[in-house]
């Protein structure tokens, strides 16, 4: 008997279920269709254009002149002063107001294919 009879592996609707906290034959919770927090979004636009740039949370703390653990909160979406996100925003050449709403993938446009994850935004859709 190998280990793979003693512990199968579990499916990815199991692990999706679990990260979710839905237990088997509970109503899963709907999920919100955009975030609503402006510090998510402007650390998710933060993040894109970060990759556009090809910029390392480094090279962020560098040219913005902000310590490691204010690069760190902007760039998780976790906390940011209104002076350093307007900083922040002036330096990646995107307005301030555009990084703080919703954000939509120039890739993928929220929708990548079946069973496959956006490199880009890290969109991810469920087989049908």
């Amino acid at each position: 008997m190998s280990d793979a009879d003693l512990y199968p592996r579990p499916t990815r609707e199991q692990i999706a279920a679990k990260i979710r906290g839905v237990l088997p034959g509970a109503e899963p919770k709907p999920e919100p269709s955009e975030p609503t927090d402006y510090l998510t979004n402007f650390g998710t636009h933060l993040r894109a254009r970060m990759r556009a740039l090809g910029w390392d949370q480094a090279q962020l703390q560098s040219r913005a002149g902000i310590g490691v653990h204010i690069a760190a909160r902007a760039i998780n979406g976790t906390g940011c002063d209104i002076g350093v996100a307007g900083k922040i925003a002036a330096l990646v050449g995107i307005s301030l107001t555009a990084m703080i709403s919703s954000y939509r993938c120039g890739t993928c446009h929220g929708e990548p294919p079946a069973g496959y994850a956006c490199l880009e935004c890290g969109t991810e859709t469920r087989p049908s």
